[in-house]
């Protein structure tokens, strides 16, 4: 008996330890809506990367005709929408220089943006159980911006501005 618990406690230990500082670091920033994630075990990659959570809606027209997939296309096609300038909004709200312009600004940060793409999609509306997929009358997406020179270069490039 004792074995089986030393055992699984092990299993246990070896599992906790094979996290990588990727996941830790993502796991801590999935209670944020928004901030830079860096250290992502790639020493040789000077990007990093900004998420943002988005919160959006299924079109009237997919929830008029009670249609759960379009509901999740719609609500998908809606978080993506002006994505990107949301984005450059919420990196500019973590620059700590103020006496940049905000339109030099918003340029050096839309420049640094090489791609954004959906980390993930989640249903977070009310379930209907007679329509499949109801519960994506609503969801919430995570971006990713991949920014180059993360967060430091970003911070001294407009700084120089």
């Amino acid at each position: 008996m004792s074995k089986k618990i030393f055992l699984i406690i092990t299993i246990t230990l070896v599992i906790n330890s094979c996290i990588t500082s990727r996941g830790l670091e993502f796991n801590q920033a999935k209670t944020a809506q928004s901030g830079w994630l860096e250290n992502l075990g790639d020493s040789n990659s000077s990007n990093g990367l900004f998420f943002l959570k988005k919160n959006a809606e299924a079109s009237e027209t997919a929830k008029e005709k009670k249609s759960g997939s379009m509901m999740q296309e719609s609500c998908i096609s809606n978080a993506q929408k002006n994505i990107k300038s949301e984005i450059v909004s919420e990196i500019a709200k973590f620059n700590s220089t103020n006496s940049i312009p905000k339109e030099k600004e918003a340029t050096a940060i839309e420049s640094s943006i090489t791609n954004v793409n959906i980390r993930e999609c989640q249903p977070v509306g009310q379930k209907n159980k007679e329509i499949p997929f109801s519960e994506w009358g609503a969801c919430e997406c995570t971006f990713h911006a991949k920014v180059n020179g993360g967060k430091d270069m970003f911070l001294s490039k407009t700084g120089d501005l």
